[in-house]
């Protein structure tokens, strides 16, 4: 197949127990046009070897090994080689509906979008249990909006970051030379929005096509999370820079998105971390501070919604704690222990 519709591009590391799930879920798409490209990032265990078997038996599958370079290498590695016309990432430990692509597909067809964004729902490792995306109930109402508007949106926090939450146009990476930051966490921060201001119509799905896995092993639930928030912070800030050339009036709205997403993480790490990692989460609530210090005004903090203002406070003066102390006597417990 020279030139398929759809390129599938899945970095893959050490998910052996996962992969099968994904690469089914991936050959028995509804619509066939597709070249499945999976990057093997250097894994340890059989994730490699599985790749290799699934290729034997589709011809649409393509594999790359390459030396442990991280996530956004691979999926920069399976850019490099896609022949789509559209692009779809996928995460190796996740897996989809079997209409994910023809839905898709058909969406930027019939609207004529350079892009189609979809929802999704979690699944709990531990516990096999899929919820519902917390962000769904703030998911835009309208089928197609302009790259401003998918913006604003973005910026809201109504669309997330997830570089597998939407079918795009090659062009807009080529064309823009759009790739994923090597060495950064949160690398999604950095390229979805440049996907989303560079296209002139998004298409909006309202179909949960695609189930997220949460894994303590990932990066969100990593234990070293100052330097990966840091990370993110360099992305708002970066953003925040083009923003200013493409969009002046949308600038404010960043840095008001950078204020929310650390007072939320703080407080969610606040609640959920365990003792023995106070130490990493004081240094983070540090970096937090100093990093709204830097970049928000106290104008810009003060018209923040009243809960992340709270939040903050009671992150700043250490009034958590006390509140960690009172929700578990109410039967409120957290991993943490007070």
């Amino acid at each position: 197949m020279e030139n398929p519709r759809v390129t599938i591009v899945v970095p893959v590391y050490n998910v052996e127990q996962y992969l099968d799930q994904c690469l089914e879920s991936l050959t028995k798409q509804t619509y066939s046009d597709i070249q499945i490209v999976l990057v093997d990032d250097g894994s340890t265990d059989s994730s490699g070897r599985i790749c290799d078997v699934w290729s034997k038996s589709d011809a649409r599958i393509n594999v790359i090994h390459q030396a442990n370079r991280g996530l956004s290498a691979a999926r920069n590695s399976g850019l490099s080689i896609a022949r789509g016309e559209y692009i779809e990432f996928v995460d190796s430990d996740d897996y989809v509906e079997k209409e994910l692509i023809e839905t898709l597909v058909q969406t930027i067809d019939k609207t004529g979008a350079d892009a189609a964004i979809f929802e999704f729902d979690c699944i709990n490792d531990s516990t096999g249990i899929a919820s519902q995306n917390p962000e769904a109930r703030n998911f835009p109402q309208s089928n197609k909006m302009s790259g401003k508007e998918t913006l604003m949106h973005l910026l809201k926090g109504d669309i997330d970051n997830h570089a597998w939450r939407y079918l795009a146009a090659k062009h807009l990476f080529t064309d823009n030379g759009i790739l994923f930051p090597e060495n950064k966490h949160f690398e999604d921060i950095y390229t979805s929005y440049k996907v989303y201001g560079n296209a002139n119509t998004i298409a909006l799905v309202h179909k949960t096509l695609y189930h997220y896995r949460i894994r303590k092993g990932s990066i969100l639930h990593s234990k070293n999370i100052t330097q990966s928030y840091r990370d993110a912070e360099d992305g708002f800030i970066e953003r925040g820079i083009s923003l200013s050339h493409w969009y002046p009036e949308l600038c404010e709205a960043n840095k008001q998105a950078l204020a929310c997403w650390l007072i939320h993480l703080a407080w969610e790490n606040t609640l959920k971390r365990n003792h023995k990692a106070r130490k990493e989460l004081a240094d983070y609530i540090d970096f937090v501070n100093e990093s709204i210090k830097k970049n928000i005004s106290l104008k810009l903090l003060m018209s923040l919604p009243k809960v992340f203002i709270l939040q903050y406070i009671l992150i700043k003066t250490h009034g958590v704690y006390a509140l960690k102390f009172v929700l578990s006597i109410f039967g409120c417990h957290y991993s943490v222990d007070v």
